[in-house]
């Protein structure tokens, strides 16, 4: 299977994360009635892209560095050690219960699924980590050596990350409006359009620095621990 095939496939939405189950906030905002139309789903992902661009991007991106340069010494536990260090960084920059275990349950389901389909010794030894609780295992880490392991370059692998995580995200907001599935695609489509940028903002910030500021979803998550009725687990 091609570079770019493989890709597809770990970023196919029928890939099992359990990503379905979680709706970052969005749910608190319908809710709060602050997620009633096209236009509030698309400031969302907007907003969500911007907090990525500051976190998630930038760790998967050193991830993946990190992780082709293991492939080079052939020493896992080295790489484990390092990759342990910029997942807790990230970990930490989560402000929410919800939003911290959303990150640590799809990361580990995402390792689960990819070390069936990719052979990759350090993969595999991530996978061991987490499960032992070495280390948080938060989906961005996953999705950096995973990259790194199909022979996926650092901008395609976070292209793959951005868009997977945006289309999560309109998917719950299809369902809470409702939309249909026309208008909830050219709604991503047009969120989409600025990864690049998200892409180039992650590229310029020090990896042991992420930071990430949503405070109109962060607040939402926050409340929704404590709503009554709930369609998702975040």
């Amino acid at each position: 299977m091609s570079t770019l095939l493989r890709l597809l496939h770990l970023a196919d939405t029928a890939f099992p994360t359990g990503a379905f189950a979680h709706s970052l906030g969005l749910e608190g905002a319908h809710a709060a009635g602050a997620l009633r139309d096209e236009e509030d789903l698309h400031r969302a992902l907007r907003r969500q892209l911007d907090g990525l661009a500051t976190s998630d991007l930038v760790t998967c991106r050193a991830a993946h560095a990190r992780a082709r340069r293991a492939g080079d010494e052939r020493a896992a536990d080295a790489a484990i050690a390092d990759l342990a260090a910029l997942d807790r960084e990230l970990d930490a920059t989560r402000p929410t219960r919800e939003t911290r275990e959303a990150a640590r349950a799809t990361g580990e389901r995402f390792l689960l699924a990819a070390t069936v389909v990719v052979d990759d010794p350090l993969l595999h030894a991530l996978r061991d980590a987490v499960a032992r609780r070495a280390l948080p295992g938060t989906l961005p880490v996953a999705w950096g050596v995973a990259g790194a392991a199909i022979g996926a370059d650092a901008e395609a692998t976070g292209q793959a990350l951005a868009f997977s995580s945006l289309a999560a995200l309109a998917a719950a907001g299809q369902r809470l409006i409702p939309l249909g599935g026309v208008a909830t695609q050219a709604v991503l489509g047009r969120a989409a359009d600025a990864i690049p940028a998200a892409l180039e903002r992650a590229a310029a910030i020090d990896p042991l620095e992420p930071c990430s500021f949503v405070p109109e979803l962060d607040v939402r998550s926050a409340q929704h621990e404590r709503q009554r009725v709930r369609l998702f687990i975040s």
